[in-house]
């Protein structure tokens, strides 16, 4: 607990340090807009006395359930403007008092570390499931990444826990690694609640596979078996099943992805369903084993794809992309749709989309920043109607990594194609050592072609380029100087 801080409802708040005079006695207070009289100060202060010769956990326990964020502390000085925004935003979002929100973000520093869009919907996603005064008694709930704590809430749920809150979400690796009998111990699960079938209830295998999911475990497992055991056994038993493949292939995917393993059963079989039956995924042992990470995709997030994305890349239906890059499911909707705006502003045309699916899976700040960084270099400017543009800003850290290589050996930047600037490492240990890129010629030719707006200008260019070491800018300076406008 930090120095001179009080604890109210969970979350450390400022205490007012300066003592009210008589003249101030009937201003208007900070905090709830309403005035007070001396003789309620005088209530107040013998009320916080009496409190003051509780025992401490009764005082704990007061402080506990206090929730009206009244009573607060100066911060140590001036609130600087990223703070002043991240406390409006809680104001406006949770509908409570600037000096409220103020507490919460002085008391939890991590919340200006989040992004703007990110805080909103997670205060949006908390108030869909707990009362907004029950959220900001856990302020610390806001900083958790954007659908943990759906995920947590909705895995104490399939758990049997009765009474879900944001305390208990906050406590959710202690409760998880529980088991079943101390829970109900302490009143947290039902007496006549079995963790194990009460997770099954939640999945649409049959009866047959339930009853041989619950063989699988020991027969004392509300004793012996943690709540997270229990429930690991229940989800890969049950992924066996879906994807028809053994233990041992799922214990193998958990182990590359072991976020697998922390998966709601609820948005596992949902991912799962719309995978299968709206993206045409074949839910197989192929194409799931192979690409383990669809399963971390939110269901919300896929049904949004579906209504409000549709097309990208030129029209192309985002169920065909999908499957032509599976990475794409995992993307927010929005995501989608402000990097194919971008896309559209920079002048990025369909076919170069289409040549570099991938792009989608990046950040539109990531996105705007290497192209901007490549308009900044000429040997690479020349090159925005390469049909392979995007591979250039999809892998810049690696092409900036190898160009830095190359240029030690005295190679300029633009005697080096796209295609090896991006290819696989082996291939580019081979063009190395080799010293040949057979890339570059067809790169220039497509440049000119497209200059000239003739496809026969892609022979003339193999015609007369002069060598290796001939490159779109010196193409480009040749062409100005030889053909007339």
């Amino acid at each position: 607990m930090l120095p001179n801080g009080l604890r109210i409802g969970g979350g450390l708040c400022w205490k007012l340090a300066r003592t009210a005079s008589s003249s101030a006695a009937t201003a208007p207070s900070r905090v709830t807009g309403t005035t007070s009289s001396p003789a309620s100060s005088k209530a107040s202060s013998r009320s916080s006395k009496h409190a003051s010769e509780l025992p401490t956990r009764q005082r704990r326990r007061l402080d506990f359930c206090d929730d009206h964020f009244g009573v607060l502390e100066e911060p140590e000085g001036p609130v600087n403007e990223q703070s002043r925004a991240r406390i409006q935003v809680l104001s406006e979002s949770l509908g409570c008092s600037l000096a409220s929100a103020t507490s919460i973000v002085m008391g939890n520093r991590k919340i200006l570390d989040i992004r703007k869009e990110t805080l909103m919907k997670n205060i949006g996603m908390l108030k869909s499931l707990f009362p907004v005064r029950d959220i900001m008694r856990h302020p610390e709930i806001f900083t958790f990444t954007f659908g943990m704590a759906e995920q947590r809430y909705r895995n104490l749920e399939e758990c049997g826990i009765k009474i879900i809150t944001p305390a208990r979400v906050v406590r959710y690796a202690d409760l998880m690694t529980q088991p079943a009998y101390s829970l109900k111990l302490s009143g947290l699960i039902a007496a006549e609640t079995d963790a194990a079938t009460h997770l099954l209830s939640f999945l649409d295998c049959p009866a047959g596979v339930r009853a041989e999911i619950l063989s699988g475990l020991p027969l004392h497992h509300p004793i012996s078996l943690s709540l997270a055991e229990v429930k690991r056994a229940v989800l890969r038993g049950y992924l066996a099943w879906r994807l028809g493949c053994s233990r041992e292939e799922i214990d193998a995917l958990v182990k590359k992805y072991p976020s697998v393993d922390n998966r709601s059963l609820q948005f596992l079989r949902h991912t799962i369903e719309l995978l299968t039956n709206h993206f045409h995924m074949p839910c197989s042992k192929a194409s799931i084993l192979r690409n383990g990470f669809v399963l971390l995709a939110h269901p919300g997030n896929l049904e949004a794809q579906l209504s409000q994305v549709r097309h990208l890349a030129g029209g192309l239906d985002v169920r065909e992309l999908a499957g032509l890059c599976p990475r794409l499911l995992t993307v927010p909707a929005e995501n989608l749709i402000r990097v194919e705006r971008l896309l559209q502003a920079h002048g990025v045309t369909p076919a170069q989309v289409q040549r570099c699916i991938r792009i989608y899976s990046l950040s539109p700040e990531t996105i705007e920043a290497r192209l901007q960084e490549i308009s900044k270099v000429a040997e690479f400017d020349v090159r925005r109607e390469c049909p392979r543009l995007l591979n250039l800003v999809y892998y810049a850290s690696k092409a900036r990594h190898r160009l830095e290589l190359l240029s030690q050996l005295g190679h300029p930047a633009g005697g080096v194609s796209i295609n090896v600037l991006s290819m696989a490492a082996s291939d580019f240990a081979r063009v190395f050592y080799s010293g040949s890129d057979r890339g570059r010629p067809r790169e220039t030719a497509e440049y000119l072609a497209h200059l000239l707006g003739k496809p026969e200008a892609e022979d003339f260019m193999l015609d007369v380029m002069t060598g290796e070491w001939c490159t779109q800018t010196h193409a480009k300076r040749t062409l100005i100087e030889t053909v007339p406008v």
